[in-house]
């Protein structure tokens, strides 16, 4: 027995599909000139499109539970789904390398903006209400305000001592060194800050 030759219906118009009565149940029809292949599904009776260009309009990668799924889209276009959101991650035109890495999780989620600015922001101490904060040596910062004002009265006061007051009307820093070295010089009405 020679070899059957299976020669479905065809259509050479572009977007025509067959009507129900086109296609007994089973059928299969080809349209030309949309690369499309259309059946008549033997169980509905419902004309459906089983093959063709657009039948498949992605490729997708699925995790192994499921959750989540990357899709390269038809007009080129990278999805990712994950967590029940999706982004779009939209490929170049160009030559050369598609996308790296940075480029597509920069595309899924990220800080957008910092304090109001955006694109790359370096952060600094004023980002972090630290505007007044920095690396000063503790022998370098000045006293507070307050505390020179409340110093500054101390200045010709009365110190009281084991016999009497005396008259504060100066206050010298010096060293230790310095201050032996006054011997007769050191001055009654004077404080001595010694240092280092």
């Amino acid at each position: 027995m020679a070899n059957p030759i299976i020669v479905p219906k065809k259509s050479t118009i572009a977007a025509r599909v067959p009507a129900n009565a086109d296609l007994a149940s089973g059928e299969i029809c080809i349209n030309h000139a949309d690369k499309k292949l259309w059946a008549k599904h033997p169980s509905t009776g419902a004309i459906q499109e089983i093959g063709g260009m657009s039948v498949h309009s992605h490729d997708e990668i699925y995790s192994p539970d499921n959750s989540q799924v990357l899709e390269l889209q038809n007009n080129s276009d990278l999805t990712i789904t994950a967590a029940g959101a999706t982004k779009t991650f939209v490929l170049p035109n160009t030559s050369g390398t598609i996308a790296t890495l940075d480029d597509i999780i920069g595309s899924v989620a990220g800080v957008t903006s910092v304090n109001a600015r955006t694109g790359e922001v370096t952060i600094d101490k004023n980002d972090v209400g630290l505007g007044n904060v920095d690396n000063t040596s503790d022998t370098d910062k000045p006293i507070s305000t307050a505390t020179q004002t409340a110093l500054d009265e101390k200045i010709g006061s009365n110190i009281s001592g084991a016999t009497g007051a005396t008259a504060v009307t100066n206050m010298v820093q010096i060293t230790l060194a310095g201050y032996n070295a006054l011997g007769a010089g050191i001055n009654a009405n004077t404080v001595y800050i010694i240092v280092g």
